[in-house]
């Protein structure tokens, strides 16, 4: 009747994470990461949301 004596813990603090950009520099390959902000979803590249377009 051994097993896990302490609990394991399960629940995540954040439902986000932190979308980072890994620019690396043509030359001499030195790579750079640049933090944006924490969201859910990303995407680059996408569709802009025109002003006063509904979305249907």
């Amino acid at each position: 009747y051994g097993g896990q004596t302490k609990l394991v813990f399960h629940k995540k603090a954040k439902t986000t994470k932190k979308i980072v950009l890994r620019l690396q520099c043509q030359g001499c390959k030195h790579v750079s990461q640049h933090p944006i902000k924490r969201c859910k979803h990303f995407e680059i590249g996408g569709d802009k949301k025109g002003k006063g377009t509904s979305l249907f």
